[in-house]
């Protein structure tokens, strides 16, 4: 290996084998990975191109190197400002941040003597690769505005931190979390090392923001009357199907379980088509797609119409009337003591692949988007 260039290791454990995770999934976690580094590095203030590639993967396990090189350019210091400078070595090393401000101390700093420094201290990538680790073990701990108050780091750098968590900054690299393809990821800057940043299933949700919520509207335990499309009836792994919802433009693949007892082949009938669904959601978290335990299901404009339901006639003028639309779609409860309803939601896709017949339509409903 070059002196300008480390080594950073990503290992992830699968669910039934650690060696095991979904190759979609596991290139879209690295190719999120390169884009958070970059980030990171960015955040240090660092001058130079970075240039990462992934070097090898082990037999046995998923034990991803990632070597991360600095290409500087030649009329450029690595720092422009010593705080900069400070401020990074800080998160990098504490024996060399002393050593730094002691080389410093109770001099005028100008750009010369940064030259002085950088000529004896050369910059050491292994010291780009410990603040990149730290920033993300450390910045599970930002993610709320008032844990910027008490941060180890510098203002600049903990709102960065900040910002880059609400900005979708982890989203990409967590992916095989967020699937479920994965317990963990860890990252180190050894492969033999056990001192690692372990991302789980237990901390994941730290390190995402609001806008990386799906379907929060969506409460484990309730049950909702929704509109969608069924898109298809698998059978090898479990029975079940899956509901595509629209909302807000973004479209989502559910799964969808039948009562127990009920096979898939019972719902053939309704294979892309539309369709009304009553489901309890089940999800274990705001960040994962909710999955739906199915209670009835009706093609859409029947039920929507009331015309094989005499227990709710005029059930459409109702839903037309008491549905407002709110910034993730358009929902309603009904009135309580509504004869057939049981305090059951209404959620609309509010889009026009829904055909949908209650409320108004979203000003996204032209836009699709691939499933979340």
């Amino acid at each position: 290996m070059e002196q300008n260039e480390a080594s950073i290791y990503l290992r992830y454990r699968g669910f039934k084998d650690h060696s095991q995770v979904d190759l979609s999934q596991l290139g879209i976690s690295l190719l999120g990975f390169d884009q958070l580094f970059r980030k990171l590095i960015k955040v240090t203030r660092i001058n130079g191109d970075v240039q990462l590639k992934v070097t090898s993967f082990k037999p046995g396990s998923i034990d991803v190197e990632t070597i991360i090189k600095i290409l500087q350019y030649p009329d450029h210091l690595p720092f422009d400002r010593v705080n900069h400078l400070l401020e990074f070595l800080k998160v990098a090393s504490d024996i060399v941040w002393q050593d730094a401000c002691s080389f410093f101390k109770g001099i005028a700093v100008t750009y010369e003597e940064l030259e002085a420094y950088f000529a004896r201290h050369p910059l050491q990538v292994a010291f780009l690769v410990a603040a990149i680790i730290k920033f993300i073990d450390r910045c599970k701990n930002l993610k709320q505005p008032r844990d910027l108050i008490n941060s180890e780091f510098p203002k600049g750098i903990a709102i960065s931190l900040h910002r880059l968590i609400h900005s979708h900054g982890f989203k990409r690299a967590l992916r095989p979390i967020i699937e479920d393809e994965a317990i963990s990821i860890e990252i180190s800057n050894d492969v033999q090392s056990s001192e690692r940043v372990v991302i789980d299933q237990n901390n994941f949700h730290n390190y995402l923001g609001k806008d990386d919520e799906v379907l929060p509207y969506l409460e484990n335990g309730c049950a909702y009357c929704l509109l969608g499309e069924i898109r298809s009836l698998k059978s090898t792994v479990g029975d079940s199907l899956t509901f595509r919802l629209i909302n807000n433009g973004k479209t989502y693949n559910l799964d969808l379980i039948p009562p127990e007892g009920i096979s898939t082949k019972h719902y053939t009938e309704f294979y892309k088509e539309l369709v009304t669904i009553e489901a309890e959601v089940i999800r274990t978290s705001l960040y994962k797609k909710p999955k739906l335990k199915l209670i009835s299901m009706d093609f859409q404009q029947r039920r929507i119409t009331g015309l094989d339901d005499p227990i709710i006639p005029g059930l459409a003028n109702i839903f037309s009337q008491s549905l407002t639309p709110t910034l993730s779609g358009t929902t309603s409860r009904f009135p309580s003591g509504l004869p057939g309803i049981r305090g059951i939601q209404l959620w609309s896709p509010a889009s026009d692949d829904t055909n949908s017949a209650v409320g108004p339509s979203s000003p996204d409903a032209d836009r699709s988007e691939p499933d979340e």
